[in-house]
Order: structure tokens, then sequence, then C-alpha cells
């Protein structure tokens, strides 16, 4: 903020400057400092243009210097400020949002991504409500940060991963596709390193963490337009179903976790 207050001064300083300049009579000026010096005349009409051309070159120059430094002004309290965006993909849709970055974000139905216009500061920070699937633009330097409504977060720097954070589900599931990423909770400290082809699952209830290796395709071909089941329940199925194709399915089973089932389904 001082940095911005010393380029307003500066700015105030330049204007004044050009006042200054454009209420100096060239013409008298010069006459006035020829008489003194006894000039010829042919030499005085000589000097007067080369002053006067010079004094309307300086008034525009530093007219110039003032209106870039005021937008530098400007663009600095711009980078202070970046909004929030907020994209959300409603039931039966699939999102795909490309962040100030160069990351690019698919957003499965029924989730919100909060994030801002641009990225400032050394991280670079999103809220996920619902499902996405994460390819991070790699910058060791600017770690990325997904933080989901349960206080988990996944720490990337150049990776894809997929997180499903739906609020009514009991779990939050974080997948890695390739690269490595951290779970950390909600200061930031790491709780889990993940390696590709794994899930690590959060337990809202007990609060508790666990690994276990899973199918890719399985977990991430909604991005595709595809729902892939492999040893799912049945009321793993139907939530899915009607979350993707915004529908409503009622079950009527009595033990709807006895069996379990292994399909696949696509968007046609």
């Amino acid at each position: 903020m001082d940095d911005i207050d010393k380029k307003i001064k500066i700015i105030q300083s330049l204007k004044e400057d050009i006042k200054e300049y454009e209420s100096i009579h060239t013409d008298a000026a010069f006459r006035k400092v020829c008489r003194r010096m006894g000039k010829r005349p042919l030499a005085a009409r000589l000097l007067n243009a080369l002053g006067r051309a010079a004094a309307i070159l300086a008034i525009p120059l530093l007219m110039g210097t003032s209106y870039c430094t005021y937008l530098y002004v400007q663009q600095l309290r711009q980078d202070k400020d970046a909004p929030m965006l907020e994209t959300y993909s409603v039931a039966g849709q699939i999102s795909r949002i490309v962040l100030s970055d160069g990351s690019v974000v698919w957003l499965n139905a029924e989730s919100k991504l909060v994030y801002p216009a641009r990225f400032d500061g050394k991280k670079r920070n999103v809220q996920l409500t619902g499902e996405g699937y994460f390819e991070v633009k790699a910058d060791p330097e600017h770690p990325f940060f997904v933080s989901t409504p349960d206080g988990i977060k996944v720490m990337a720097h150049g990776t894809e991963f997929n997180v499903d954070a739906y609020p009514e589900e009991g779990k939050v599931k974080m997948t890695l596709v390739e690269g490595k990423v951290d779970i950390c909770n909600e200061e930031g400290r790491r709780l889990m390193k993940l390696s590709p082809g794994f899930q690590v699952e959060y337990d809202k209830e007990k609060k508790t963490l666990s690994s276990l290796r899973v199918n890719l395709d399985a977990v991430t071909g909604w991005t595709e337009g595809k729902m892939i089941f492999r040893d799912a329940t049945i009321a793993d199925v139907v939530k899915r179903l009607s979350r993707h194709y915004n529908v409503d399915i009622n079950l009527h089973c009595d033990a709807p976790d006895k069996y379990r089932f292994r399909a696949t389904f696509s968007h046609e």
C-alpha cells in the first residue's frame, strides 16, 4: 500500500510540473534573454523556434509519463483485490474451467468451484463442493490447494487428481492419477502423501483417513461422459445415475448393500 501511495504522489507532482510548463510564456521569456545577451535577430528567431519546440515536446512527454504511471498504480490496486469467481455445474451437466494459471478443472454435476480471477501471492487456492477433476499447471514456487467443506485440503504442484466431496456423502475421496499430492488438514499440515493409482478416503464421522488402490477409469470416467461401476452397491449406482441424468430414482430394496454391481454407462 505504501508503494501505491508513492506512485500517486509522483503522479500529483508530474501534474503540477505540467501546469508549471503550461504557465511559462516562452516567447516573452526568450525575448527578454535575447535583449540581455544582445543576440542578432536571425539567431534570436532560430533560438526562439527551438525553445518553443522544446517546451511543446516536454509537455506531452510529461503527460505520457503521468498517464503510464497512473495505469501502473491502477493495476497495482487491482492486483490487491482480485475478484472471486464461482462456477456451478447443475444436475446432468459437466463443466470445464480454465484457471488464470492455465490449470484445467472438470466440474461434475451438482458441483461448485470458487476461485480467483487471477492467482496472487505464493499459493493458488480454490474451493470445491462436489466433485472435480484437476489438471494442475506445474509451478513449484506456487503450490495449488483444493479446499473442501470438511476441512480437508489437497496440495499439488503440477499433477492430475480427482476430488469427490459432495456434502451429503459420508466420505471425501481424493484420487491421484499422476504426479504427487499431499493430503492436508485445514491449517495446511500434511496428513498423508498420495501415490498414483491410490485413493484416500476421509471419514467425516470418524475423522479418519484410509488409503486403497482403485480403478482409475472407474473414478475418472465421468469426465468423458461415462459412469463405470466396479464392485458398487445398488445404492451407489442409483445415486450416481440420479445425479448424472438429473432424474429421481426411488429404490425399494430391503438390503441395498447386499449385491454388488459391475457395469459401464455412457452419456448416450
